[in-house]
């Protein structure tokens, strides 16, 4: 049965509820992320009107300059949990809503490496504040870093990766490319995005979001 927009709302709430609870994701989150990770049913323009939705209605908070799908971006309120413990809940708390499928299987070795989790340094609030103005008032390092999503695209591309891996790695550095070019960049959702495993697990992928972290934490 095809998902209607109002379901796809509402499985982005429930994405957003399993990041918090069960992935200790305490930041705003990209849609394009969960829609990839959760596999979710999603047409052109859903991702930028649930973001509008839902901030109107109180159940995210986040920034509220998306211009496009890749940009929109949020995180579960307190009055967003109270929704879904009050839809979902239990006597024994809340189920688990949604899941992200299992598709090691569909990964091929010689063409991928294993994932790989990136390490990047742990940022307090004041600090992203420093990261946040030393970026806009460096435009040459903001373009190396578009420079670097650019050589990892270029690379996904020469991989010999299956459709679906590389449908997501895809996605990954478009939602990069617009986040980075948008007026005022969200540099916490880029560095999630850049340590994700469907970009990581690229061979020699991980090399180039070393490199592009470096740049952003000016290491």
């Amino acid at each position: 049965m095809e998902t209607t927009y109002t379901q796809f709302r509402e499985n982005i709430l429930m994405a957003l509820y399993e990041e918090e609870r069960l992935e200790g994701q305490g930041d705003v989150i990209l849609f394009r992320k969960l829609v990839d990770e959760y596999e979710l049913e999603a047409r052109p323009g859903w991702l930028l009107e649930a973001q509008k939705d839902l901030l109107a209605d109180g159940l995210i908070t986040g920034p509220s300059n998306a211009r496009n799908d890749d940009m929109a971006i949020g995180k579960l309120s307190g009055r967003g949990l109270r929704h879904i413990e009050a839809e979902y809940g239990a006597i024994g708390g809340v189920p688990t809503l949604l899941a992200k499928p299992d598709h090691d299987d569909l990964i091929i070795p010689v063409k991928a490496a294993p994932p790989t989790e990136v390490a990047y340094p742990t940022v307090s609030s004041v600090d992203w504040t420093g990261i946040e103005a030393r970026l806009a008032t460096s435009p040459v390092i903001v373009e190396k870093i578009s420079v670097k999503i650019s050589e990892i695209d270029e690379l996904i591309e020469a991989t010999g990766l299956t459709n679906f891996e590389r449908q997501k790695a895809k996605a990954i550095t478009s939602a990069l490319r617009s986040l980075v070019a948008s007026p005022e960049p969200e540099w916490k959702a880029i560095v999630q995005l850049l340590n994700s495993p469907n970009l990581t697990a690229v061979l020699n992928v991980a090399t180039i979001v070393q490199l592009t972290l470096a740049l952003i934490f000016g290491s």
